[in-house]
């Protein structure tokens, strides 16, 4: 039986920290072939055991821890995420209507939700557009970017929702 897709994300995320971390020279004092998952947790102020738990595959970071492990380990947080760095000599995409309406739709209750705090409307409405331009990356169809839309969505709707 097929693993679902989110586990199969956790674990090849898991597999990418673990890599960059090790790389940076971030290993356990314990086993030199694991990352040190207290370097984690003190880089980006989570838990010990919830650093442990996105080590070993368990789970994903929330938008802004995931934004945290990115600077702290200076790498793409896409990358991080779904194994394809952002290709920043292209200029400028073919605008989706269709996918640019299905993040702005599904984005819309949170956005408007939040409309008041000018700190969080700028960025979420940044991420709309960080999200729209990761997505017209991936090579597939219409329906596969969506899917991916939806990922890095429920990852900031998981973050307000919180708070």
């Amino acid at each position: 039986m097929e693993r679902p897709k989110t586990e199969k994300l956790k674990e090849s995320f898991s597999k990418r920290l673990s890599l960059i971390m090790l790389d940076k020279g971030y290993k356990s004092p314990k086993a030199e072939n694991k990352a040190n998952t207290q370097k984690l947790a003190d880089a980006t102020g989570v838990s010990r055991q919830m650093a442990a738990r996105y080590l070993n595959g368990d789970a994903f970071p929330d938008t802004q821890v995931l934004r945290s492990i990115a600077d702290w380990l200076q790498c793409d947080p896409w990358w991080l995420l779904y194994g394809k760095k952002k290709d920043n000599t292209q200029c400028a995409h073919k605008i989706s209507a269709e996918l640019f309406k299905f993040i702005v739709a599904e984005m819309r209750a949170i956005i408007a939700k939040r409309a008041g705090n000018a700190l969080d409307f700028s960025y979420l409405f940044d991420s709309v557009i960080e999200i729209y331009n990761n997505v017209m990356e991936i090579d597939g169809t219409i329906e596969a970017k969506k899917k991916s839309a939806a990922i890095m969505i429920n990852f900031i709707k998981n973050q307000y929702n919180s708070n």
